[in-house]
């Protein structure tokens, strides 16, 4: 059977429904494909014991009054069907390094006042790497939804790494460690990511954190809401078998998975590049573009601890604990260092059967290397020597957690932990990777029109990484491919400019 479309959008994770729901607002016809039996990609959440864990989508920034979230789901029309609970900013964030705790708040002025306190001698050094974020910031044009621009113009710290800024700084080893904690929010060591891109990834984290009620399940059941109301019909179970009708470097017709057939405008990939190329016919594409995506390196992922907690002060509590044994963010980023412990541990209270539940997840960074002798293998058929590799990793995280709080009293029940195999086959991704690719410095990403006319890669891996990266690409795309103008206003409309 043959169905017409506008647009074909390959991969239901944020970027996705972001895409599907601008051209659905702007009145076209969007065909949303989905490999998973549902939408959502890592935002969707899973239980255990009926207790729901959050996969992909732990805490963002963005969320307050006029952040680059808050507008981009103030656009979608979708910001009231979320409720946000941001993080207490004298309290919820802390870093542990070398058993040595240090609270860092949240706000750009209370964050230096902190690191003032603990640093006194390296007041300079923190005044001008918060400059530094702020000139980035206010330079890169598309930061800002109310002041969109297509094109991102590079700057002299796109080729300089954070590790040489922080060094050119500062010799404090615990100061440098502070100030690039949240490359476990991007999975790419300090010495390999680009200062401007840590800057631009971590701004809203600075401004803001905060989680939504019912974590990412809100965001999709959301999006599921606002489809209904627009021309746009979702598929699961299904991707691309064939592109049919090449012609003039355009495709014409799709043929899919589940037998379909599909003519459309212009193909939107939502997915992990090297899986673009998957689905692509190469003869079509530049041998350039094939060995550049081919020698895209992945990010991190993780190995996660999810379970229950009590003891210590659990009332109510939504907090974020970064743990480092070493206070070289390189090494915890290394697979090549395997004593080094990095943990991010994320508090967090749901409610099941009407009762106030107190979990945890725990993250440690993992590589594929980890896993590599079971790589060919399916989930619930990996043997004893997986199973024992997993519980020698929960043993480890959970003694480093009872060293660091059963101090205090807390106590952490694991319930179940997931490795980046589990991770690839539940995200049906090329290796589990947290962030898709690394952000590498110089690097020229997928991202926008490929040689092919009517086809588009948009998604984490394309601008930069998380919920906010993710979602931007798709509109600086739909900038692209529609009227700018009409989007435009959209945006104007919805923001009252």
């Amino acid at each position: 059977m043959e169905k017409q479309y506008d647009y074909v959008i390959i991969g239901s994770g944020i970027s996705g429904m972001t895409m599907s729901l601008i051209l659905g607002l702007l009145g076209k016809k969007v065909l949303l494909l989905e490999i998973a039996s549902d939408i959502g990609g890592s935002l969707r959440r899973f239980r255990y014991d009926g207790i729901p864990y959050d996969v992909g989508f732990h805490f963002t920034g963005g969320l307050h009054d006029k952040g680059m979230l808050y507008d981009m789901l103030k656009v979608l029309g979708i910001w009231d069907s979320l409720e946000p609970i941001f993080l207490d900013e004298d309290h919820s964030c802390k870093f542990i390094i070398d058993d040595k705790f240090y609270n860092f708040p949240i706000g750009n002025e209370k964050i230096k006042n902190s690191l003032k306190n603990y640093f006194p001698q390296h007041i300079s050094a923190i005044e001008k790497y918060f400059q530094l974020i702020d000139e980035v910031c206010s330079k890169t044009d598309n930061m800002d939804l109310r002041h969109l621009n297509t094109l991102r113009n590079s700057q002299s710290l796109d080729f300089v790494s954070l590790k040489q800024v922080l060094d050119d700084l500062t010799d404090c080893t615990q100061l440098k460690t502070l100030l690039s904690g949240y490359c476990m929010c991007y999975g790419t060591p300090p010495s390999h990511i680009s200062f401007a891109n840590h800057a631009r990834i971590c701004r809203d984290f600075y401004q803001s954190i905060g989680r939504v009620k019912l974590g990412g399940d809100a965001f999709v059941n959301a999006f599921k809401d606002a489809f209904s109301n627009v021309q746009v019909d979702v598929i699961c179970n299904t991707t691309i078998s064939e592109c049919l009708d090449i012609d003039q470097a355009r495709i014409g017709r799709l043929l899919l998975t589940n037998g379909d057939e599909v003519k459309f405008q212009n193909c939107i990939f939502a997915i992990h590049p090297k899986q673009v190329l998957d689905i692509l016919p190469r003869e079509k594409l530049r041998k350039a573009l094939i060995h550049r995506v081919e020698d895209f390196q992945s990010s991190c992922g993780f190995f996660s601890v999810f379970g229950i907690r009590g003891g210590g002060n659990t009332n109510g509590s939504n907090n974020i604990t970064g743990m480092f044994s070493s206070a070289d963010m390189d090494a915890v980023l290394n697979y090549d260092c395997p004593d080094d412990i990095a943990i991010l541990l994320l508090r967090s209270e749901e409610m099941v059967d009407g009762k106030n539940v107190q979990v945890f997840t725990a993250l440690e960074p993992s590589f594929a290397q980890a896993t590599e002798a079971w790589a060919d293998s399916r989930t619930q058929r990996r043997g004893t020597d997986y199973h024992n590799y997993k519980q020698q990793k929960v043993s480890k995280i959970e003694q480093y957690l009872k060293n660091c709080f059963g101090i205090n009293g807390e106590t952490f029940e694991v319930k179940t932990s997931s490795t980046m195999l589990t991770y690839r086959d539940y995200l049906h991704s090329p290796d589990g990777s947290a962030y898709g690719i690394k952000q590498l410095i110089g690097q020229f990403n997928l991202f926008g029109r490929l040689p092919l006319r009517n086809v588009y890669v948009i998604g984490q891996s394309a601008l930069l990484p998380g919920i906010v990266g993710a979602m931007m690409s798709a509109f600086i795309v739909a900038r692209s491919v529609e009227d700018k103008e009409k989007i435009d206003k959209l945006i104007a409309r919805s923001l009252s400019i």
